[in-house]
C-alpha cells in the first residue's frame, strides 16, 4: 500500500506536469514565428547513465522542440544548433513489501550557440524525475518527461531568437567591414562564412548581407549562377565534399531568394535570323522551306517556356538558348517568353527580307582556323569483375585504336588526349572535370566511352559502370556527365558512347548549314544499344573503318551518323542514334572533324 500511494505520488505530479504545460502552449498557439530562423540538433554520441535507446528518444524530443516552434533544420550548413546536457543527480530506492521502486532525480538543459564564434544565445535548465522498477527503467522514464510542447521550452527559444536578432543588428556594420576587408584580400572564402552565417529575421542586416554575397559571387565567379555550377561541379566529382556542399547549400539559397524575389520578364535575344535596324530580319529559307529561328531567352528564376509563332519550344537549354521552324511565308517572327516566377514577355520581329537557300559545300560550312585545338577523353574499362559485370576484353584496346586514327589522321596531339582506363567513379569525373576546365572558345573535344552500361526503365536513366563499383552509388549517371559539362567553354563537344545515355537530351532541330560550324554543339553519338556485348563492337569498327576510309576535308558528327548507320543496323540489329544534349553551350551546331 506505501508503494502503491508513493507511486501514484509521483506519477501525479509528473502528469499534472505535463498537462499544464499543455494549457499553457494551447493559450500561446496564436503567436507566429516570424524570424525565419532555423535551428539545427547536435547530440553527443553518448551521454552517461542513458541507453542508445534514450539518447535517439532525447534527440527526438528536442527535434520537436524545434518543430512546434518553426525552428526544425536539417541543413548541414546550420549557423546555430541547440544542444543538450543531461545529469544524473541522484536515484534513491524505496521499498514496500516485496516491491522495490527506482526514482531518478535528473537535470536537463538546453543551449543554443553559434557553430562559428561560439556565442551562446541563451539557456534552458528543468528538473525531471522518473521512477520505474530498476534504476535503467527510472532514468528512461524521466527522459520521457520531457514534454515538446510545454510553453517553458517556447520562452526559452523566443528568448534566444530575440538575442540573435539583436547581436546582429548592433553589430551588422561591423561583420559587413569585416567582410569587405576578406576581398579585398581575395578571402572569398571567409567573407562568404561571415556573411552566411547572418540569419533571416535580422531585417536590414540580412539584406544588405544578401547584397554583400551576391556581389562576392560577382568577383570571384563572374555570377551568382556560375558559383552554383561550380559547387555543383564539384560536388558531381565528391559527394562526400564536406565543404563544397556546405558552399552549393548557401549559395543555392541565395539563389532561391533571388529567384523568389524576381518581378522582372526575361529578355530575349534573336540570333537566327539576323537583326536588322530596329527589328527587322534578314531571313534565311531552309531547304525543308522553313525559317529557322534560334535565339536566347534570359532570366534569373530560369526560363519556364518559350513559344515561336504560337509553336511551343519542347526544349529549351539551361542557359536560355531555344530553336524552332516557322513557315517559310511567315512575316513576322513573334517569341514569347516566360520564366519560372510566372512574368512574361513578348517581342516581335519583322521578316524585312527573305534568301533562297543555296548549296554549301563542308569547305564553306567548317572554316576551322589554325589556332584551333582537338582534345579528347578516352574512358574504356575492361576489367570489371564479378557475375554482374563481366569482364570486355576488347573495350581498351578499341579505345586506343581510334585514339591513334584521331592522332595520326585528324590533328588530335598526344598532350591534349587523356587516356582513363580502368578508373573508378571519382578518378574519371575529376579526369573529365579537370580537362573540361582548361577548355576555351577555340577548343573541340570528344568524350569517348567504352564499357558497360547500366539503364533504370522507372526512372529513365542511364548509367556508365566503372570498375570495382559495390553499389549504383559507385556508377555515373548522366546526370553527372551533363552536370560536368554545363558551363563549359569550349565551342564544340561531341560525346561518343558505346552504351546507353538516356536522359537530358533533346532530338534538336539541325541549324542552316552557313551555321553549323558557327553555332556551338554539344551532341551525343551512340551505339544505340543498353549494353555492349562482350566481344568486338560494331559501333567502334564502323567508325573506325568510315574515318581511316573518309577522304573529305570535313567529317560533321552527323555525316558520320549517316555513314555507320547501316553498317551498326545490319550487324546488332540497333540503331545509333545522334542527339543534341539539352546542356548550357548546346546552340544546335556541328561538330566536325578536320582530316589532316
Amino acid at each position: 500500500m506505501i508503494f502503491m500511494n508513493l507511486y501514484k505520488k509521483y506519477l501525479g505530479l509528473l502528469l499534472c506536469v505535463s498537462l499544464i504545460g499543455i494549457v499553457r502552449v494551447k493559450a500561446q498557439d496564436a503567436a507566429p514565428d516570424s524570424s525565419a530562423m532555423t535551428i539545427g540538433i547536435v547530440m553527443p554520441d553518448a551521454i552517461a547513465g542513458l541507453t542508445d535507446a534514450s539518447v535517439r528518444q532525447m534527440g527526438n524530443k528536442i527535434t520537436a522542440i524545434l518543430t512546434n516552434n518553426n525552428l526544425a533544420s536539417d541543413d548541414p550548413d546550420r549557423t546555430f544548433v541547440i544542444y543538450p546536457k543531461f545529469e544524473i543527480t541522484s536515484v534513491e530506492q524505496t521499498s514496500a513489501t516485496m516491491t522495490k521502486i527506482s526514482v531518478a532525480h535528473c537535470t536537463f538543459s538546453l543551449y543554443v550557440k553559434q557553430t562559428s564564434t561560439k556565442i551562446i544565445f541563451s539557456t534552458f535548465t528543468k528538473n525531471i524525475d522518473g521512477t520505474g522498477y530498476n534504476r535503467e527503467e527510472a532514468i528512461a522514464n524521466a527522459v520521457n518527461q520531457i514534454r515538446p510542447d510545454g510553453a517553458d521550452y517556447q520562452r526559452f527559444l523566443d528568448k534566444a531568437k530575440a538575442k540573435i536578432v539583436t547581436y546582429y543588428q548592433q553589430n551588422c556594420q561591423q561583420f559587413i567591414s569585416k567582410a569587405e576587408g576578406d576581398v579585398a584580400m581575395r578571402n572569398y572564402d571567409a567573407a562568404n562564412k561571415l556573411l552566411s552565417a547572418i540569419p533571416p529575421g535580422t531585417g536590414a542586416c540580412y539584406d544588405e548581407a544578401q547584397k554583400e554575397l551576391i556581389a562576392i559571387y560577382n568577383k570571384q565567379y563572374g555570377s551568382l549562377d556560375k558559383a552554383v555550377a561550380y559547387y555543383q561541379k564539384e560536388v558531381t566529382v565528391d559527394p562526400s565534399s564536406g565543404i563544397f556542399s556546405k558552399l552549393l547549400g548557401r549559395a543555392k539559397k541565395l539563389q532561391d531568394k533571388q529567384n523568389a524575389e524576381d518581378k522582372t520578364p526575361p529578355e530575349i535575344e534573336l540570333i537566327t535570323p539576323k537583326t536588322t535596324r530596329g527589328q527587322g530580319v534578314e531571313a534565311d529559307v531552309t531547304p525543308a522551306k522553313k525559317i529557322y529561328v534560334s535565339g536566347t531567352a534570359k532570366d534569373p528564376s530560369g526560363i519556364g517556356s518559350v513559344s515561336v509563332n504560337g509553336q511551343q519550344v519542347a526544349d529549351v537549354t539551361p542557359d536560355g538558348f531555344f530553336q524552332a521552324n516557322i513557315d517559310k511565308d511567315a512575316t513576322d517572327i513573334i517569341v514569347e517568353a516566360s520564366d519560372k516566377k510566372g512574368n512574361s514577355t513578348s517581342v516581335t520581329f519583322h521578316i524585312a527580307s527573305k534568301v533562297e537557300p543555296k548549296a554549301l559545300s563542308p569547305d564553306d560550312i567548317a572554316p576551322i582556323s589554325d589556332n584551333e585545338t582537338f582534345h579528347a577523353i578516352f574512358i574504356a574499362n575492361t576489367d570489371y569483375t564479378g557475375a554482374k559485370w563481366p569482364a570486355l576484353k576488347t573495350t581498351i584496346p578499341e579505345a586506343r585504336s581510334f585514339m591513334k586514327l584521331l592522332e595520326d589522321k585528324y590533328g588530335f596531339l598526344p598532350a591534349n588526349v587523356d587516356t582513363v582506363f580502368n578508373k573508378s567513379r571519382q578518378e574519371i569525373l575529376t579526369i573529365v572535370k579537370d580537362r573540361l576546365d582548361k577548355l576555351t572558345d577555340n577548343d573541340n573535344l570528344v568524350l569517348f566511352y567504352g564499357g558497360h552500361g547500366y539503364f533504370v526503365e522507372s526512372t529513365n536513366m542511364a548509367y556508365w559502370v566503372p570498375i570495382n563499383c559495390d553499389s549504383e552509388f559507385d556508377y555515373i549517371s548522366n546526370t553527372d556527365i551533363t552536370n560536368l559539362l554545363n558551363g563549359c567553354e569550349a565551342r564544340h563537344i561531341l560525346v561518343m558512347a558505346d552504351a546507353c545515355f538516356s536522359g537530358a537530351m533533346r532530338g534538336g532541330l539541325d541549324a542552316p548549314a552557313k551555321y553549323e560550324y558557327k553555332f556551338k554543339s554539344r551532341q551525343l553519338l551512340t551505339s544505340g544499344g543498353t549494353e555492349p556485348v562482350p566481344g568486338k563492337s560494331a559501333y567502334v569498327a564502323m567508325i573506325l573503318e568510315t574515318m581511316n576510309n573518309n577522304t573529305d576535308k570535313y567529317l560533321s558528327a552527323r555525316e558520320l551518323y549517316t555513314r555507320i548507320f547501316k553498317g551498326i543496323m545490319d550487324q546488332t540489329n540497333t540503331e545509333p542514334t545522334i542527339r543534341d544534349l539539352k546542356v548550357s553551350g548546346s546552340e544546335g551546331g556541328q561538330f566536325y572533324f578536320r582530316k589532316n
